[in-house]
């Protein structure tokens, strides 16, 4: 009896372990994410825009340093590999995507809603695809896409201003 009882303790404190750890993980993404909000410091207060190059005086000072350190910095290993991940995120297709270059191809502001568009031209693949559009789209300071918040937290770290 005391072995039954202790079995069933041992299966209902099992059974709660998994709940708390989801607990803490749904806390830890809100956390990230207002890291992400904090660290990208994101300027809505500027008029809605369309542009097709980096220009301070029309997107805020902060965004473009961000984007410029985006185009200065997409060849390092650590942050192409990112940008290809993704890349590869945003086609429906489960092999990966190498970027070769990018350009700037335009940047949108539209109330809190913020979208920059890269060109992207891709190294060789089993796809077939020379080109590709990579999209960043911030909503409130942030991307739905995990990856993207990473990469630009990340990349917002080492900016000095």
């Amino acid at each position: 009896m005391k072995n039954l009882l202790f079995t069933l303790c041992l299966l209902l404190g099992a059974t709660t372990l998994p709940a708390q750890k989801l607990k803490q993980t749904v806390e830890t993404q809100e956390e990230f994410e207002a890291k992400v909000r904090t660290t990208l410091a994101l300027d809505y207060s500027m008029p809605d825009y369309s542009i097709k190059k980096l220009d301070e005086k029309v997107m805020g000072h902060r965004l473009a340093v961000i984007l410029a350190k985006v185009n200065d910095t997409f060849t390092q290993y650590a942050y192409l590999s990112r940008l290809n991940a993704i890349q590869t995120s945003q086609i429906d297709d489960a092999r990966l995507l190498r970027i070769e270059k990018m350009r700037l191809e335009n940047i949108t502001k539209t109330g809190h809603q913020i979208k920059v568009t890269y060109q992207t031209m891709l190294e060789p693949n089993s796809l077939g695809l020379k080109k590709s559009r990579l999209t960043f789209n911030f909503v409130d300071g942030i991307s739905e896409n995990r990856a993207t918040n990473e990469y630009f937290w990340n990349l917002c770290k080492y900016i000095k201003e």
